[in-house]
């Protein structure tokens, strides 16, 4: 939804009161009320966008990851954001483990992407390969992942 500027807050918890029609305002469980506190919380926060409450001693981890991925998106052109969406909707990055005992990944980009890529965006490969780099898109991919595996391991 880029250039539209949002404050999100998630919580993790219950949902106890669910009407699919209603406002947020008529929900109510203990996600609801950590959402609702990222939020105020935001308003004290200089420049983050994005707050994650649980309740828990992982939110700093989730928290310090989010914050550094908001960083890598703000320090992007926007030739950078719109190549990190098409890799993003067209899956041509991969997970990659860092050993068989650590479910930790790296991510790369699959192959041949950045040959596709230049022909369709009518540029060369390694003006394609320079703006992942430039842009840290791999970077920011791997603290996406990274949010996401504590997120699955945790709620």
């Amino acid at each position: 939804m880029y250039p539209v500027s949002f404050r999100i807050g998630i919580g993790a918890g219950d949902w106890t009161i669910r009407y699919a029609k209603e406002s947020s305002n008529r929900q109510d469980g203990s996600a609801y009320h950590n959402a609702r506190y990222a939020i105020d919380h935001l308003d004290k926060m200089t420049n983050r966008k994005m707050l994650f409450y649980s309740n828990n001693e992982i939110d700093a981890v989730i928290n310090t990851l989010i914050a550094n991925e908001e960083r890598i998106f703000e320090e992007q052109t926007e030739n950078q954001r719109i190549l990190a969406r098409i890799i993003s909707r067209r899956h041509m990055i991969e997970p990659a483990s860092i050993t068989k005992e650590h479910c930790f990944t790296i991510v790369n980009v699959v192959k041949g992407c950045v040959s596709n890529l230049a022909d369709e965006l009518d540029t060369s490969p390694q003006n394609i390969s320079q703006n992942i780099r430039r842009g840290k898109i791999n970077d920011q991919k791997e603290l996406q992942s990274a949010i996401i595996w504590l997120l699955n391991q945790h709620f």
